[in-house]
């Protein structure tokens, strides 16, 4: 089945203006096109019915390469910035040791869901195609590696399927629980970007978890949905408040003062008391008025 056609969603949500960006490492990349026959790195458990030689060097610096597997079904296919995605990918360390295998794997491209280089290579492979990428650590997991299995600086090398391509996500004809749910997922990848200090990416995570949640309802949606029943508004306003506080956090890491002193006094308009925010709050006023 193609790509659904239409007009994109107007409640696409957009990356907020935060350095390094997956959105501007995409901007900014520029594709290289090498139609030459390239060797294929051999990794267990591939079956490939149709091959292209056909590879690109999605950076131009070799440090992310993919190189088609199997022919998908046109350019015309291909995703878009903000397109929800299904994948199944499978990955290995260069000593062919398989450190992942996930099937059905459902994405909102650029989100920064998933290692920085599956947002890179993505929207050049097309609806059903199956390619091969070879990333280095920068877009993968660095220098911190990921325990147990993947050692720090490792250079990976991915199977990935395009199993179904579709529109951005409408959050505002989604029922408040299945927002909190999407939201909260959010959250805990901007803690994993936090805990990895790539706190740019903190940011971008934290906030588009807020803009899910700030959304007004659908006219279209009931107000006395069973779903809605199940998660209070009460819900939705606490995790509003632990977004907010995260993100302050992570402002301070990159000394975005003015923005953090506007996330604590949103969470303290709410609770005025709020420990973690008066903290917040309070250590900005040391750094800006030399407390």
């Amino acid at each position: 089945m193609g790509r659904r056609k239409g007009p994109k969603h107007d409640h696409q949500l957009k990356s907020p203006n935060v350095e390094h960006s997956t959105e501007e490492l995409i901007a900014e990349s520029s594709v290289s096109e090498n139609l030459t026959e390239a060797p294929m790195t051999k990794s267990p458990d591939l079956e490939v019915t149709a091959c292209s030689t056909e590879t690109i060097d999605v950076l131009g610096n070799g440090l992310v390469v993919i190189k088609t597997l199997r022919k998908g079904l046109g350019r015309e296919t291909r995703p878009s910035h903000g397109d929800t995605v299904v994948i199944n990918y499978k990955g290995w360390l260069e000593d062919g040791t398989l450190v992942d295998d996930v099937e059905n794997a459902k994405i909102v491209l650029g989100d920064g869901d998933v290692i920085h280089a599956f947002d890179l290579s993505i929207p050049l492979a097309e609806h059903k195609e199956t390619f091969e990428l070879i990333t280095d650590a920068r877009f993968a997991y660095g220098s911190r590696g990921r325990d147990p299995d993947i050692p720090s600086e490792a250079k990976l090398t991915y199977h990935i399927e395009i199993l179904k391509v579709d529109d951005p996500p409408c959050y505002a004809n989604m029922p408040n629980s299945e927002r909190l749910a999407i939201a909260n997922q959010k959250k805990d990848r901007g803690n994993y970007y936090y805990r990895r200090e790539e706190f740019a990416f903190a940011i971008d995570s934290y906030s588009k978890a807020l803009k899910i949640l700030q959304l007004p309802t659908s006219s279209t949606q009931s107000s006395g949905e069973k779903s809605d029943v199940d998660c209070p508004t009460e819900l939705i306003n606490d995790a509003k408040l632990k977004l907010e506080n995260n993100l302050a956090a992570a402002q301070l890491k990159v000394e975005a003062f003015d923005a953090a002193i506007m996330s604590c006094d949103t969470v303290l308009q709410s609770d005025p008391q709020n420990i973690k925010a008066l903290f917040r709050k309070g250590k900005v006023s040391c750094v800006l008025f030399i407390c």
